[in-house]
């Protein structure tokens, strides 16, 4: 049935000059009273006790009794409110003193999680994830990390540590070993992993940032990354991460917590000292991830089963660039269908992201030298449906891109290409990243006479920062290069397809501002493929 309302606007009226101090207000962070006697409350709930003696933590056991259920689930609603705050702090109050810090709340829910009790260890990852992310909030849960295992190595009731291991590490791979069969606990614990490494990581580029390029900033960066790094090598983190993404292969959650975890474990530098003249060395844990079978097989897997998961894509697509940035790491890559996968999903009409786009196509542009004829064919044929099919100026500006690769190395000396091979496009293949006096290059520059316009452009396009340099010269042009150049020719019409590009981007009168430098790269681009043919 229904019935007649009348609102009335005097509250509103009333309640539009306190709108400022009601926004002052929320902008406080809780007051050191209030977040104290909450923290107690949890101690009472954990010990019995409100201000049990230090060390509590190694000690709190919860039995499976109806009793021990509902004091689980007490703790979760209080370890609610302690989440909120978290996530206050690490947001809003960022550069303010930790309440939880000084009350001790970090050590609270360090208890929790050792209780093993499945639903409070999920809540308590889940707090401590926005808790690391507040400097001395993370500082505090570390010392008590640090003090829980000490205290477990003197009952001799887990292994030492390792020197110089970060003890946050080391809990988390003991969570995950103690709960490998409770999928919630799995994921968290993997967030939380994920949660340290970036959070690790722009504290050392925040602090990078702040020393300097010099020697004081390298040795920060040692520092703060070191006990990272060795936790990951010495510990069964990584196996148990590999093993919950095998047993649980269509749980979307922990499989993208997984890949998260490997394009954040990538992108850590190698801390460790590095031996002279030995090439079978790790240089990086791209290393070792692309080196690793039981890794690449479940990044493999997570991608083919959930290949229109966006953070699934990205993740294990920036891994594979990653690794596939040492020459060394190519063949693994290679041989565990990483190149198939990014050049199926450079394919693909999915939900990418330009950015998604960019992490594929420069995959795809590592592999270029190592591919035999008929894998240039499939490259050449995905070329040109993706100019014919994706008018979008970003993934043109790809495409073109690998098209200049792929034809850069194919030996163009040998199709009356001239002096193609080198000058400025030896010095825009060979190069990691464009030339730093190309990049102080302006529009004006770019769009001055035509005939120094290729020369110039060529230098100064941003995608083009991972070309392949050539593992071997070419004495002549091999059957494989006169194949591909043959089917770029005849067989895919590709100079009739670019030639149309630029001329319908070469005579666009009106462009817009933000457009007019996506469309002068473009046309800089098509010019550069043309000039082979």
């Amino acid at each position: 049935m229904l019935f007649e309302a009348n609102i009335g606007t005097s509250d509103i009226v009333h309640g539009g000059h306190g709108d400022k101090e009601a926004a002052t207000q929320q902008q406080q962070p809780p007051a050191l009273s209030v977040v104290e006697e909450h923290v107690q409350c949890i101690r009472l709930e954990l010990c019995g006790q409100r201000h049990p003696p230090s060390g509590y933590a190694a000690s709190v056991t919860i039995p499976s009794t109806v009793a021990g259920l509902t004091r689980v689930a007490v703790l979760a609603d209080l370890l609610d409110q302690v989440y909120y705050w978290a996530i206050e702090e690490a947001s809003t109050f960022r550069g303010e003193p930790s309440r939880l810090a000084e009350t001790e709340a970090p050590e609270a829910v360090i208890a929790c999680l050792c209780s093993q009790r499945p639903q409070l260890v999920t809540q308590a990852l889940r707090v401590v994830q926005p808790m690391l992310e507040h400097r001395q909030t993370a500082s505090e849960t570390r010392r008590v990390m640090a003090a829980l295992w000490a205290y477990r190595e003197r009952l001799n009731s887990v292994a030492s540590l390792p020197e110089g291991a970060d003890p946050l590490l080391a809990v988390l791979a003991e969570v995950l070993e103690q709960h490998k069969g409770v999928v919630p606990v799995l994921v968290e614990a993997l967030s939380t992993v994920t949660a340290a490494l970036v959070q690790e990581r722009a504290a050392r580029t925040s602090s990078d940032e702040a020393s300097g390029d010099g020697l004081g900033g390298n040795m920060s960066q040692r520092h703060r990354i070191a006990p990272l790094v060795v936790a990951l090598h010495e510990t069964a983190l990584v196996h148990q991460m590999v093993s919950a993404m095998r047993r649980y292969p269509d749980a979307v959650p922990l499989q993208a917590e997984g890949v998260s975890l490997c394009a954040a474990l990538v992108d850590l530098p190698w801390t460790f000292e590095e031996e002279v003249g030995e090439d079978e060395t790790p240089t990086s844990l791209a290393d070792i991830v692309a080196h690793s079978d039981g890794v690449l097989d479940v990044l493999q897997g997570a991608l083919r089963r959930h290949r229109q998961h966006l953070g699934i894509c990205r993740g294990v697509m920036h891994v594979w660039r990653v690794c596939a940035q040492h020459q060394r790491n190519r063949i693994p890559l290679l041989e565990h269908g990483a190149y198939a996968d990014a050049l199926k999903h450079l394919r693909e009409m999915g939900p990418y992201t330009v950015d998604v786009w960019r992490e594929i196509a420069e995959t795809v542009g590592y592999f270029t030298p190592l591919l035999d004829a008929l894998q240039r064919r499939s490259l050449a044929l995905s070329l040109r449906e993706l100019l014919q099919n994706r008018p979008q100026l970003e993934i043109l500006e790809l495409v073109l891109a690998l098209l200049l690769s792929l034809l850069m190395v194919v030996d163009s000396g040998y199709h009356g290409g001239g002096g193609k091979s080198g000058g400025a496009f030896n010095t825009y293949a060979m190069y990691p990243q464009p030339p730093a006096a190309a990049s102080s290059l302006n529009a004006a520059d770019i769009a001055g006479a035509p005939q120094h316009r290729r020369k110039k452009a060529l230098l100064c396009l941003s995608p083009l920062q991972w070309h392949p340099t050539r593992d071997h010269q070419h004495s002549g042009a091999s059957a494989a290069d006169r194949d591909t150049w043959h089917f770029l020719l005849k067989c895919c019409a590709m100079p009739q397809l670019v030639s149309g590009l630029l001329e319908y981007f070469g005579s666009c009168e009106v462009v817009d501002e933000e457009d007019a430098s996506d469309v002068d790269r473009v046309c800089s681009l098509a010019e550069a493929v043309l000039s082979f043919f």
